[in-house]
Formats: C-alpha cells, structure tokens, sequence
C-alpha cells in the first residue's frame, strides 16, 4: 500500500510541474522555457536554421532584428540577413519579426511565437514583446546557442515547432545589485543585464552610495569617487572590490540596458543624483 501511494504521489507531482499543454501526445517532451509562457502547444517536426535564413522585420519593430542577428551569429557563424519591410508577406525560410494593432491585446511586452516548418513569426503589439519572443526563441534552441564561439559538434539547429502566446504576469520583474558595499565592474553590470533579459526580467536597480561606498562620478565633487570609492585598509577588501562608474560608464550601461529593455534605476535620492550625474556634460 505504502508503495501505490508514493506512485501515486510521484504522478500526481509530475501533473503538477509539467503542465499538460506544453506536453505532446502524452509522453514527457516539453517546451523548456523560463518563465513559464501563459499558453505553449508543441506541434510535430522542426524549423531548421540555415546560413539562408532571412530574418524578416516590419516596421515598428525597431533593431530588434539585428539583435536576433548578433545573437545567433556567434555560435552558429550564420551572418542572417536582416531585411525590413512594411509588411511580411508567406515567405519560406524565414523569421519574421512584426508589430501590428492586432496583437495590442498583449501589452507592451506581450508577444505571440509560431514556429512552423519552413518558417518562424514572432509578432506583438511592441518592439519589446518581439524582444521577449526572441528570448523565448533563443531557449527553444539547443542550449549551445549561448556559447561565444562556434560550435563544431552542431550540423543542424533546430527549432521545434510550437504555438506560444505569453505575457508577463508582472509589469515590474526586478534585481537590485549594492554596488556601494560590494562594487563590481561595468563588465559584470552588463553581463547581468544580458543574463536578465533572457529570463524576461525587466527593473534593475542599482544602490550606488551608501556609508561605505560612493560609486557614481560627480565632476563637480570629485572627491565623493576620490575618497569613498576605496575601503579603508583594514577591511583588507581586494582591488577589484573598490572603484566607480564615470559618466561615460552609466551611460554606456542605461543605452545597454535599453537595448535589452531592462531599466535601470536606482531609489528616488540616488535617482536625482544619477539624473544630476548624467545632466554634468563630460
């Protein structure tokens, strides 16, 4: 008896984790994507990438296609033609990035994922909800898609075919890095905001001055970044821990963070020294 009912409780976790729309014809292959999109259905066969594949762009919908561009290139050495149109038309091989009033229902950040055989549609109310089906594009492929470099062992990249419709459930989906305490450095800053924008999150904030830290270049003050931009020697903190962000440095990571609709702020005292900081010419 003990042993049905740990068989029945196994089951009944895995009705529970996995939800029956992402499952096809009843056995365990699943769409992996993180969040979990409000409605997914795998369908049969798979979209294959190719050097040929166009990526197709309508207009309103920004850069986001030399972004999906940059993004498969690395690892897949496929330079994809970026091509913008008014409007997309049934053409094959292709991954078609559009906007459009219809898909308006969706929000901002809203967006619908159709992957047939001989092409994809990523469509959405706005530029940012095409950036979010691109993310969960980006998951649906292998997971060596996310190396810097080229993958040999990888002959094909395939896409399965799915219907995806998705919205965030939040309209703030947040991270707060204290780099007053614990500075880290522009490189880490933007690998963050990489990392976030493929999980679809959306607010980073930023705790740039605190007691034990000044982390943002005010010209006209220097030495708030002179004197409280290093530990004091008995905290014995290593080099890569003390530091700050010029000028040049925010502005380089809120055009980054835009890019990859992540917002970056800070709390409402160090928000007017931030605006203060960016509005000192360089």
């Amino acid at each position: 008896m003990k042993a049905i009912n740990k068989v029945g409780l196994f089951v009944l976790l895995i009705f529970l984790i996995i939800p029956t729309s992402l499952i096809k014809g009843g056995t365990s292959e699943a769409i992996s994507i993180i969040p979990r999109p409000v409605k997914a259905e795998l369908r049969e066969g798979t979209f294959v990438l190719t050097p040929e594949t166009l990526i197709v762009v309508t207009e309103g919908a920004g850069d986001v296609g030399e972004y999906l561009s940059e993004l498969l290139a690395s690892a897949t050495a496929f330079k994809l033609e970026v091509k913008k149109i008014s409007q997309a038309g049934e053409r094959a091989n292709c991954i078609i990035l559009r906007t459009g009033r219809e898909e308006g229902n969706l929000g901002d950040e809203g967006y619908r994922l159709s992957v047939d055989r001989d092409r994809v549609v990523i469509s959405a109310g706005a530029e940012a909800g095409i950036f979010y089906g691109i993310q969960s594009l980006r998951q649906l492929l292998p997971v060596e898609i996310e190396r810097g470099s080229k993958v040999k062992e990888i002959t094909a990249w395939k896409i399965p075919c799915v219907e995806i419709n998705d919205e965030p459930r939040f309209q703030w989906r947040g991270l707060m890095i204290d780099c007053s305490r614990t500075f880290w450095s522009k490189a880490f800053i933007l690998r963050t905001i990489r990392l976030m924008s493929l999980y679809k999150l959306n607010r980073l904030h930023l705790h740039l001055t605190d007691d034990q830290g000044w982390r943002l270049e005010i010209k006209k003050h220097p030495a708030l970044t002179e004197n409280g931009s290093k530990f004091a020697e008995k905290y014995n903190e290593p080099a890569e821990r003390q530091g700050y962000y010029s000028q040049s440095d925010m502005r380089e990571i809120i055009a980054y963070g835009k890019r990859h609709n992540v917002t970056i702020g800070t709390c409402p005292i160090h928000s007017w020294r931030l605006k203060k900081a960016m509005a000192t010419p360089a």
